[in-house]
């Protein structure tokens, strides 16, 4: 039996890693805009449950 790999996992990760890197590099200050909002098994699962300001960098 052979070691099963989840390549759907490792794909996902890969277009965040690209995703946030491109994102990085048009930020240029990220702040809270309010009290995250926890779910039970302490995931942050989209943006309204992590409330950001966003201002682009110069």
């Amino acid at each position: 039996m052979g070691i099963h790999q989840c390549v759907g996992q490792r794909v996902a990760r890969l277009e965040a890693e690209t995703l946030l890197t491109a994102l990085a590099r048009r930020v240029g200050h990220l702040e809270l805009a309010g009290e995250p909002r926890r779910h039970l098994d302490n995931t942050l699962r989209s943006w309204a449950s992590l409330p950001v300001r966003i201002r682009p960098a110069s």
